[in-house]
């Protein structure tokens, strides 16, 4: 920590896999043995690198681990984007069938209310017309086809990337 004007001589691993270090320091009565320090280095590169090697292959298997996971973690999202879109498809056309229904309701009621008025007095059949008239117009002329070719189907709402799930 202090300068003393001796030499300190430091190797390290420069692999981040595996950790070692070792040093030499200078004294003011011996000097570092520079042989000994090559051939430390020596023997414990030949070490570091079957550590190294070792440490690859683990530093491999973690990494298909992983690869493992995050698949499976794929699939399973896909498989719930799948019960995803069944379901609202499902509830789509069944909303679909139910404003269907409606509808016909709707134009049974008028189509019923045009045969009574065709049974009524004369001077009340014009108003019951016209008046049936204003209906149709604020309803709307809805198609029920329309809705229906508007629905979607689980793979137009959602195309799964594994299909091999049922």
């Amino acid at each position: 920590d202090v300068p003393c004007s001796c030499l300190r001589l430091i190797a390290y691993s420069p692999y981040f896999q595996v950790s070692w270090s070792a040093q030499w320091q200078e004294t003011k009565s011996s000097k570092i043995n520079v042989k000994a320090v090559i051939q430390a280095v020596e023997e414990r590169a030949k070490l570091l690198l079957v550590e190294l090697d070792a440490a690859n292959r683990k530093a491999e298997v973690e990494r298909q681990q992983w690869l493992a996971r995050q698949e499976i973690a794929r699939q399973e999202a896909d498989k719930n984007n799948i019960q995803r879109s069944v379901k609202e498809s499902r509830e789509s056309l069944k909303q679909i069938i139910r404003h269907w229904s409606d509808l016909v309701a709707i134009e049974q009621f008028l189509s019923g209310v045009e045969q009574r008025a065709s049974e009524a007095p004369e001077e009340r059949q014009a108003f019951i017309r016209e008046r049936l008239k204003l209906a149709r117009e604020f309803l709307g002329g809805h198609d029920p086809l329309e809705f229906f070719l508007e629905w979607k189907t689980p793979d137009e709402i959602y195309e799964p990337k594994y299909r091999d799930w049922e």
